[in-house]
C-alpha cells in the first residue's frame, strides 16, 4: 500500500463530457440513463487540452440541499485515453500533507508539518512546516496539462501565484526560514515540469529569480484510478 494515499469515500460515476458552461460548472451526460447534469468542476484552469466532447468523466454524487448540483467532477482521461487526470482542486494540497507526513520528499524529509493554510504578512500560504528552531513555508501548485510527458504552468495568467513566488523569496533571506515550492501534477505520465512562458512570461520570470535566489523548487507526479490518488515519484523542474 502506497503510505500517501487518498481514496475516494464513495464510487465514483461514470459520465461523458459535454461542454463548460462557465468557469465551476460543466454539463455531462450520466452513464447508464445519458441523462444531462451540471457537475461542480473544482478547478479553474483553462482544461482547453482535456475537454473535448465525449471525454470520460468521473464524478461524485453529494446529497445536499444547498448545493446548486449534486456532482462534483473527480477526474477526467487524459489525451489519448491512456490514464486519468484528477481535476479537483484540493487534492494536490492534500497529497503533499501526506507526503510531508511520510518524508516521501528528500527535501522535505527533516520537516514535521505544523499548519495549514498559514497567513504571512499579505498573503495565506498552504503549509508551514518545522525543524527544531527553523521553519518552512510550502506553497503547493496543481497541473493537470502535460504534453509528450512534460507538465507546464501555469494553464492561465495568475498574478496571485506570481505574488506568492516573489513573496517565498523575500521570506527565504531569514535565517530560520526556509520557502519551498511543490508542483503536484495531477496526473502520472509527466517526466518533468516547465513554465508556460507563452501563457504568462512574468510568472515564468518570477519562478526563476526565485529558484536562483535560493527558494526550493521541486515536483512530483501522482498515479490517479477510480479508487483515489497517490504519490507517484519526484520529477525535475525546468527552468532554464
Amino acid at each position: 500500500m502506497n503510505p500517501a494515499e487518498i481514496l475516494f469515500e464513495e464510487p465514483l460515476i461514470e459520465t461523458a463530457y459535454i461542454a463548460r458552461k462557465n468557469r465551476f460548472l460543466m454539463e455531462v451526460a450520466l452513464g447508464e440513463t445519458g441523462e444531462r447534469v451540471d457537475v461542480h468542476l473544482a478547478d479553474s484552469a483553462r482544461l482547453t487540452e482535456l475537454l473535448i466532447p465525449g471525454k470520460t468523466i468521473y464524478v461524485s454524487c453529494h446529497n445536499a440541499p444547498h448545493r446548486k448540483t449534486n456532482y462534483t467532477a473527480r477526474l477526467i482521461e487524459n489525451q489519448d485515453g491512456s490514464g486519468l487526470v484528477s481535476i479537483f482542486s484540493t487534492m494536490p494540497n492534500q497529497l503533499a500533507e501526506q507526503i510531508i507526513h511520510h518524508k516521501l520528499i528528500p527535501e522535505l524529509a527533516s520537516y514535521t508539518h505544523k499548519a495549514r493554510e498559514v497567513r504571512i504578512g499579505p498573503s495565506r500560504f498552504d503549509h508551514v512546516l518545522k525543524m527544531n528552531l527553523k521553519q518552512a513555508i510550502l506553497e503547493v501548485k496543481g497541473i493537470t496539462w502535460v504534453e509528450d510527458g512534460t507538465a507546464f504552468f501555469p494553464g492561465a495568467v495568475t498574478a496571485r501565484g506570481k505574488r506568492h513566488v516573489e513573496e517565498l523569496q523575500e521570506l527565504n533571506c531569514s535565517e530560520d526560514t526556509e520557502t519551498f515550492i511543490l508542483f503536484v501534477v495531477q496526473r502520472a505520465d509527466a517526466s518533468n515540469v516547465q513554465m508556460a512562458e507563452v501563457v504568462d512570461p512574468l510568472f515564468s520570470k518570477a519562478l526563476k529569480n526565485a529558484k536562483k535566489s535560493g527558494v526550493h523548487v521541486l515536483a512530483c507526479t501522482m498515479n490517479v484510478s477510480t479508487e483515489g490518488v497517490s504519490f507517484k515519484q519526484t520529477i525535475p523542474v525546468i527552468t532554464d
